[in-house]
């Protein structure tokens, strides 16, 4: 019966493909071949209904994802009480047979009734789990997809619509897919700093270049860059010398860098005599995209771990940040690890925020909010860091969901605006996301809206830290190795 419903759902598919559809893993056929099935689904949906049948069903899809994210949630919490009841009892065991014998016992014949509850609920659990990620990287997919296919076709109502969506994550993912014209006109009623971040993109203007939300000013400098014009490479040479400070500045000369092949340093002056150079028909490296070479390294600060007032350094990393939050292992390489954070502190400007996340099989933050860099602050840094004794096991997206909310703060502008991570060993088996890639999926998602910069630090080789270096690559940061 079973195979029948597969086979009719199958042909209702073929027959009349629609995106709700798609969008519903239970229509296909469990096993490898799903995602290739539901890729293949897509794109009938696509060819029959258009790309903005899909802008349109994305909204719905979200939904679906928080719910598979609720349930993975209450798989784990189950899981978990009964993986503590399993241990429970063997340590109740052991000590009844010291007491009784005067040695361990040979062996722990754990109740049939309760073994077979706490192993019936890994399997659901991680069925439950590897659901969520085929779902999240389905969506990936298709996000990309209907991307292509809005540029070769019509859609652009249905983005239209969206982008007046009550939802802010569906008006992100339409600010990605809009044109400059429709993202202008979004921009002047958009009050989600994250979303006009995205708007400001895909539609760059000088006026949005002073925003007052610093991710809405990211937004505008990376649409600048990629716009690649000399009038662009003007907006972002008069903001250099208006930023003061920051992680901005990183933005800003990175972004020049990258239109002009130039290194030229931080100075504005330097680069108003390089932009009265150019003609008026000048276009950025990379024909006019604006993509020049990668930047080099920023300027190097002074020795850290002596105070100044150029760039913070974490393990060779520079920022100019003046708010940020470091989230670490506290692990592998602790010595090492709560030294660079010490040394790192230091660096911070005078006044900056900062805050510090250290993470075993839980996130132990040092403060709940963040707290101003002064020598009272750096002391009793010193002293929680110097006591916090790791614990077992290491979850690094539970130290970056605390990480992100410290980072979020309770305003509507994210109150740091920079992340130092460290990963420096995969998560154990038993820990809510274990995966490397459903890792840095979670953290994607939750910081999407958020648009806060991520420097990674962790191993450069293998499968285990791919996952790092697309982090840094998506949200602006850079990936070294310890």
């Amino acid at each position: 019966m079973r195979l029948l419903g597969l086979l009719l759902a199958g042909a209702a598919l073929a027959a009349e493909p629609g995106f709700d559809d798609v969008f519903d893993p239970s229509k296909f056929p469990e096993g490898g071949e799903r995602m290739n099935a539901r890729r293949a689904a897509f794109e009938a949906a696509a060819k029959a209904r258009g790309p903005g049948a899909a802008v349109t069903a994305f909204r719905r899809a979200e939904a679906a994802i928080r719910q598979a994210r609720e349930r993975v949630d209450a798989d784990y919490a189950l899981y978990r009480k009964l993986f503590d009841d399993w241990w429970a009892w063997r340590r109740k065991h052991e000590a009844e047979h010291w007491k009784r014998y005067g040695k361990p016992p040979a062996d722990y014949p754990v109740p049939p009734g309760l073994n077979r509850a706490f192993l019936d609920q890994e399997l659901v659990f991680r069925i439950s789990r590897s659901l969520l990620l085929q779902e999240r990287e389905f969506h990936e997919w298709a996000l990309e997809r209907t991307a292509e296919l809005l540029r070769e076709s019509d859609g652009r109502k249905a983005v239209a619509r969206g982008l007046s969506d009550k939802a802010p994550e569906q008006r992100l993912r339409c600010a990605r897919l809009a044109d400059p014209a429709a993202a202008a006109a979004a921009a002047r009623s958009e009050s989600h700093p994250g979303v006009l971040a995205a708007l400001a993109e895909a539609a760059p203007g000088e006026p949005l270049l002073s925003h007052p939300a610093w991710p809405v000013r990211a937004g505008a400098i990376r649409g600048a860059r990629k716009l690649g014009t000399r009038e662009a490479a003007a907006w972002l040479v008069a903001r250099l010398g208006e930023e003061g400070g920051g992680r901005l500045v990183d933005d800003l000369v990175e972004a020049l860098r990258r239109m002009s092949g130039a290194d030229i340093g931080c100075d504005p002056a330097a680069w108003r005599a390089w932009l009265e150079k150019l003609p008026a028909d000048w276009k950025g490296k990379g024909g006019g995209a604006g993509e020049g070479p990668a930047p080099g390294p920023l300027d190097v600060p002074k020795v850290p771990g002596t105070h100044s007032d150029g760039p913070a350094s974490f393990f060779g990393v520079p920022s100019s940040t003046g708010a940020a939050v470091y989230c670490v292992q506290a692990s592998a390489g602790w010595e090492q690890v709560r030294g660079e954070v010490k040394k790192s502190v230091v660096t911070l400007p005078d006044g900056a925020m900062f805050g510090v996340v250290a993470y075993d099989s839980r996130a132990h933050r040092f403060k709940p909010s963040l707290v101003a860099n002064n020598r009272t602050n750096r002391e009793a840094l010193a002293q929680w860091i110097d006591k916090l004794e790791p614990g077992r096991g290491a979850d690094p997206c539970a130290g970056m969901m605390a990480a992100l909310a410290l980072a979020a703060g309770k305003s509507k502008v994210p109150e740091a605006d920079t992340i130092f991570f460290v990963s420096l060993t995969k998560a154990p088996e038993g820990t809510l996301f274990e995966d490397p890639r459903q890792v840095g999926q979670e953290i994607r998602a939750a910081n999407e809206l958020l648009g806060i910069r991520i420097h990674c630090v962790g191993p450069s080789d293998g499968s285990d830290s791919f996952y790092l270096q697309h982090l840094a690559n998506q949200f602006g940061g850079f990936h070294v190795s310890p």
